[in-house]
């Protein structure tokens, strides 16, 4: 959920997640590379992301809201989103993922290692696609 908040330009993502599934939810890294602050319903278990660095931890308990709203109030909110944007884009970003995967097959392709096997010859003889459950009947000759 995208909030905006009552003073102009304050984006907010907030999440019902937690965050055990920070990096699994699709709209959690879009907020990232958006450099939208980030808040999730906790912090736990989110590694490799921390909490207060990445995005905000907060609940409905009143300290926890007095505490987003001390983050809030002395300006740390823009470092925490542009450092998210930061962590996805070196880690997360589809450029970075296509290049490992990339990378990879490369390496594994051409290493001197790799010891590549060549198929069998392919025959002549090509069998005919007939749909399911109709079977050409073989002619005798």
């Amino acid at each position: 959920m995208l909030w905006r908040g009552p003073s102009a330009g304050l984006n907010l993502f907030l999440s019902h997640c937690g965050g055990e599934l920070a990096c699994k939810s699709g709209a959690f890294m879009a907020a990232l590379a958006a450099g939208c602050p980030a808040v999730l319903r906790n912090g736990e278990n989110a590694a490799p992301l921390r909490e207060s660095e990445h995005f905000v931890a907060s609940d409905d308990s009143h300290s926890s809201v007095k505490r987003f709203e001390r983050i809030t109030e002395n300006g740390l909110l823009d470092r925490i989103a542009t450092t998210g944007r930061l962590w996805y884009e070196k880690y997360a970003d589809w450029k970075v993922i296509a290049r490992t995967y990339h990378e990879a097959i490369y390496q594994e392709a051409f290493s001197s290692n790799t010891r590549v096997e060549l198929a069998e010859p392919a025959t002549s003889v090509v069998k005919a696609w007939s749909p399911p459950g109709i079977h050409p009947t073989p002619s005798i000759g």
